[in-house]
């Protein structure tokens, strides 16, 4: 007896190709972020707080929504410009990645050469 693999259309996502929540908070979070950053610089320090907390530690796709998708991508690059202590730029942003590719190619060719 044969048996089809069946997915519903609710569990395929959307039809109309919006974007679906991430996460749980998303469809509350996403709005508040997008408009605290519509505002910006006119926000308190309570929302600066939240922003900075959202775009560092939110998933990926919540910020994608809340920011590029809603044509913000200005507003973004000024409030990252604007706090270079929690959006690092140029080569202290790069030096993790490097480190971590860079370590592990030091200790095979050392390993190879001695």
């Amino acid at each position: 007896m044969k048996t089809a693999n069946v997915v519903s259309v609710s569990d395929a996502g959307p039809l109309d190709g919006s974007i679906p929540p991430a996460t749980n908070a998303a469809p509350i979070l996403v709005p508040r972020m997008s408009d605290a950053l519509r505002r910006y610089p006119d926000i308190g320090e309570e929302e600066r707080r939240q922003l900075i907390q959202f775009l560092k530690h939110g998933a990926q796709e919540d910020i994608v929504r809340a920011t590029y998708v809603v044509g913000l991508e200005p507003r973004l690059i000024a409030f990252q410009r604007d706090h270079p202590e929690h959006f690092p730029r140029g080569l202290k942003a790069w030096a993790p990645l490097a480190l971590l590719v860079l370590v592990p190619l030091l200790a095979v060719l050392w390993r190879l050469l001695h």
